[in-house]
């Protein structure tokens, strides 16, 4: 589920309305339904989940004696999830993370790595279903190399003194 959520940037609660029809193996597309404004998007998923729901899809099929509607389903209550954070704060504790973080947290996580991979804020709003820029930019938390490399991007020599005094004007490598 948490690896769903962080490489698809979906909300807590589409993810908990996501019925096993709303996901499209083949076209590796999970087209999510969201009652808060009536829209409907699709979000591109990657290998990684693609084969985390293939897997969950046959232990479903053995445990359960078929598939279940809600794609998530705690194994426990047999019941959706009402709230992860003890799950989320295992997981935490299992990769030795000690920040607080929340599962909207992992929003963010995708908008940032998208952003750091090189795609346009536009596609990064259209995956997490935001309606401007402005609040896809709010998601997005630069990390400190990122911003370094960036810098670097812009180490080339100048010369010591300008070539042209009286403009300014200079010769660039």
């Amino acid at each position: 589920m948490l690896l769903t959520a962080v490489y698809t940037g979906i909300r807590f609660g589409e993810l908990m309305a996501l019925e096993w029809r709303d996901v499209n193996m083949e076209k590796a597309i999970v087209t999510v339904r969201d009652p808060k404004n009536r829209d409907t998007r699709h979000i591109p998923m990657n290998r990684a989940v693609c084969n985390e729901l293939e897997d969950l899809q046959k232990q479903q099929a053995q445990t359960e004696g078929g598939i279940v509607r809600p794609v998530f389903l705690n194994p426990q209550t047999k019941a959706p999830y009402v709230d992860v954070r003890k799950g989320l704060n295992s997981a935490l504790g299992d990769a030795k993370i000690t920040r607080p973080f929340t599962f909207h947290g992992l929003r963010h996580t995708a908008a940032s790595h998208l952003i750091m991979a090189g795609v346009d804020i536009r596609t990064v709003g259209k995956i997490l279903g935001h309606k401007t820029a402005q609040i896809t930019l709010r998601y997005a938390h630069l990390a400190p190399d990122f911003l370094k490399g960036a810098v670097d991007k812009l180490d080339f020599s100048l010369p010591s003194e300008p070539n042209d005094v009286q403009t300014g004007e200079m010769e660039l490598p």
